[in-house]
């Protein structure tokens, strides 16, 4: 590979960081997994150079809501992780929702706060996955609580896991 390839790969490689805390962050995330700060979308996974693939993005594991991934066989259950996050919609959301129970219809605006939730909850899991040195989570669920008026809890849980592919 020749100089001006490993330039534009050191480059395309940069990873983003988070404007809030600074975190270094893996490509393609949503959300800080330091500080839960959404992370701007501009924050894509590099292009390829010279042939090579975009390097995976560190974060993300196999998850299922099996209990065993195909063609692989659980040497090591490592316990309970979950991924919490608690979300509210601002005044103009609520508005908005708001004017589309008088007419009818979907309501955006909350269709997007439960899918950053969802998300956020999903990566926190993972990240508490990783910590625990899994390299899957099997089982995995979703569970959503009001735990104020408009303010909703998303947990994502599941159980942290070592797999081997089986030969």
């Amino acid at each position: 590979m020749n100089n001006s390839a490993v330039s534009a790969l050191k480059v395309l490689a940069k990873m983003p960081t988070c404007t809030k805390c600074g975190t270094e962050l893996p490509f393609g995330i949503r959300f800080c997994s330091n500080c839960g700060t959404p992370v701007p979308q501009l924050a894509a996974a590099p292009t390829q150079v010279s042939g090579l693939p975009p390097p995976p993005a560190p974060t993300q594991i196999p998850c299922t809501t099996a209990f065993a991934l195909a063609d692989s066989r659980v040497v090591r259950e490592l316990g309970i992780v979950r991924g919490l996050t608690v979300r509210t919609r601002g005044i103009g959301g609520r508005f908005q929702a708001g004017i589309s129970a008088v007419i009818g219809g979907k309501v955006d605006a909350f269709i997007d706060m439960c899918e950053q939730a969802r998300a956020e909850a999903l990566q926190h899991m993972i990240d508490h996955a990783r910590t625990m040195g899994a390299n899957a989570v099997i089982g995995m669920r979703y569970d959503t609580t009001e735990i104020a008026e408009g303010m909703d809890e998303v947990l994502a849980y599941g159980t942290a896991v070592i797999v081997e592919k089986e030969s």
